[in-house]
């Protein structure tokens, strides 16, 4: 079975997780960085699914018997849209860049630009006239495509279209999945069973067989300097020096059918702490009078506050006793004393409140 490509090309940390689509199974398997399932059946009754991309905090996969892509939550596998694009013409691999999703279409011979979040049609026909389009990727603004019947690697303008170089890579063996790593070019090639690297500039042959010996390698992907390579006729997960092409893990992960596509996802960043605001709370009235020297405050802070202060006049701040039911004894010059009160909490995030007592 022939495979597909929509590396992502990225430098992994250890809690970043690998998609893989099984054709055979009709799944998408979620694993750990270093091959562990999470959920071998992630995503299941996918009908023929094929490429994968990541899109704020989603998977979208193309589906060869509807000629559509869904998305689904990448957290959960839950469905989000069955139908984010339709009327697609047999849609291999896909690639994401800012708020545009790629698509290749391998019958139509065509990649069509679409937004990711909306599904909305940006260009059906951004690029045409390609031959048996299968693997895409993308670098700065552009586009390398991976042609199955040409046996060549296309560059286009990302953004127009315009041809870069039709064929920046010739002479390949049914090349199929393509990664980028700086300007180091990653293609499989599915007949010859070899990963082979090139100058993503110039095209130009770094090592035609950099991995060698594999079985049907289809797609392929960066995992912290190594190249995650898809094995479709023996279903494996292998792992490989991205430098050397050296062997790290032939196997890491096994047992699979008929796997296509493989992504590595790294999990949404938490959004950043921000410390809620303290409240605080004054008893009494704001304008008070009084024949006291001395003069109790009292009031309340929340529970978040790290502390309670209070100024008398132009006095330096000094600390309430208490916090959740404070108090403090102001010690009042005659005539009109102005009084500041501040929760403060660990973070320096204050509330304030003011009152005026006057000495008679």
């Amino acid at each position: 079975m022939l495979s597909v490509l929509a590396a992502m090309c990225c430098t992994a940390a250890a809690d970043e997780q690998v998609y893989v689509v099984n054709f055979g199974t009709n799944t998408v398997g979620k694993y750990a960085s270093d091959g562990t399932p999470i959920n071998a059946a992630f995503l299941s009754d996918l009908a023929e699914p094929y490429g994968l991309a990541a899109f704020g905090g989603n998977l979208l996969v193309s589906r060869l018997e509807n000629n559509s892509i869904s998305t689904f939550d990448s957290g959960t596998g839950a469905m989000v849209d069955p139908a984010l694009v339709s009327g697609l013409d047999h849609p291999q691999s896909l690639a994401v860049a800012g708020p545009d999703l790629f698509v290749a279409n391998f019958s139509g011979n065509t990649i069509s630009e679409y937004h990711a979040a909306t599904g909305a049609a940006v260009n059906p026909t951004l690029i045409a006239g390609l031959s048996g389009p299968r693997g895409i990727t993308i670098s700065g603004g552009d586009l390398f495509v991976t042609n199955l019947t040409g046996g060549t690697v296309g560059v286009y303008d990302a953004a127009t279209g315009a041809t870069v170089n039709a064929a920046l890579v010739s002479g390949l063996n049914h090349p199929y999945g393509i990664a980028i790593s700086g300007n180091d070019l990653f293609v499989t090639n599915f007949s010859g069973n070899t990963v082979g690297e090139y100058d993503a500039t110039t095209g130009a042959t770094i090592n035609a067989s950099l991995i060698s010996g594999l079985s049907g390698p289809a797609g392929i992907a960066l995992l912290d300097g190594d190249l995650l390579v898809v094995n479709s006729t023996s279903g494996t997960i292998g792992r490989y020096n991205a430098t050397t092409g050296a062997t790290v893990n032939a196997a890491l992960i096994s047992g699979l059918q008929n796997p296509q596509n493989i992504i590595v996802v790294s999990p949404p960043s938490p959004a950043p702490f921000v410390p809620q605001k303290p409240t605080l709370a004054v008893r009494g009235k704001k304008k008070v009078e009084t024949t006291k020297s001395v003069y109790v405050i009292k009031g309340t802070a929340s529970a978040n506050a790290g502390y309670v202060q209070v100024k008398v006049g132009s006095a330096k701040f000094k600390r309430a006793k208490g916090i959740s039911a404070w108090s403090f004894k102001a010690h009042l010059a005659s005539g009109v004393n102005h009084i500041t009160v501040q929760a403060i909490n660990g973070a320096g995030s204050s509330a304030a409140a003011k009152l005026t007592i006057t000495r008679e």
